[in-house]
């Protein structure tokens, strides 16, 4: 009796055993599972911020070239024409046809549960900048030149920021001198807006223009990804 009750026990003990090994089995199994999953979406998350990143950066050196050009110019009128002029998706008025280049890219909008494309998505600008005659070096290099009377003299260069399509689905920001010298700030654009004190919803003073730049682009899942920058850019002599 001694020995069948030792080989019950025994017989049980390696039951139990096998239980626990089942179960520690399913465990690490169930635990692997969590952790695969849990890194394949801390690099979707790592994925993501990454891309957006990228796109913050470039945006925002867009946005430092365009605030600190237009911080140097200002309100004019020279031969008969106002600066800064304001004009939507590459259509300017006679005075400014220099200007004038094929329409961006109007991206659709998504508004509450809808979908529809604007009639207008970009307002670009030109104006100008303000006569340095002196060389580095020189006395008086790095203000700017004043007439007869007292006014800041204005280099009749003109200016631009402007949204150009560079495929189906891509625009991009180019700053240019007389509608040349076309120089890429910022790629993945979807609107590029100013806006002065007139314009319908500007939050922009009188001395100012309101800017917004918005870029989109994806991450590695495809994923739609949208910035926005925005300043309010008092103009010298405004």
């Amino acid at each position: 009796m001694k020995f069948v009750t030792r080989v019950a026990k025994r017989s049980a003990r390696r039951g139990l055993s096998a239980l626990e090994l089942t179960i520690s089995t399913a465990v690490l199994l169930l635990t692997a599972r969590l952790t695969v999953t849990a890194i394949a979406g801390l690099q979707r998350v790592s994925s993501q911020s990454s891309a957006s990143t990228r796109l913050q950066e470039e945006a925002e050196r867009a946005m430092v070239r365009v605030v600190g050009m237009l911080q140097r110019s200002g309100f004019a009128t020279v031969a008969g024409k106002s600066y800064p002029y304001i004009f939507e998706d590459g259509q300017p008025n006679q005075l400014f046809d220099l200007h004038q280049h094929a329409a961006p890219v109007i991206f659709p909008i998504h508004q509450n549960g809808m979908i529809f494309v604007p009639a207008t998505a970009n307002r670009e600008i030109v104006f100008l900048q303000p006569i340095d005659a002196d060389a580095p070096g020189q006395a008086g290099h790095g203000v700017p030149d004043t007439d007869a009377n007292g006014a800041l003299a204005w280099d009749p260069v003109e200016h631009s920021f402007v949204v150009v399509a560079v495929a189906d689905d891509a625009n991009e920001l180019q700053y240019r001198r007389d509608a040349d010298q076309p120089e890429t700030l910022a790629v993945g654009v979807e609107s590029f807006v100013c806006l002065d004190s007139t314009a319908s919803g500007s939050l922009a003073p009188p001395n100012a223009i309101q800017v917004e730049l918005t870029v989109r682009g994806r991450d590695e899942a495809g994923r739609t990804l949208r910035y926005t920058s925005r300043a309010i850019v008092r103009l010298r002599n405004g």
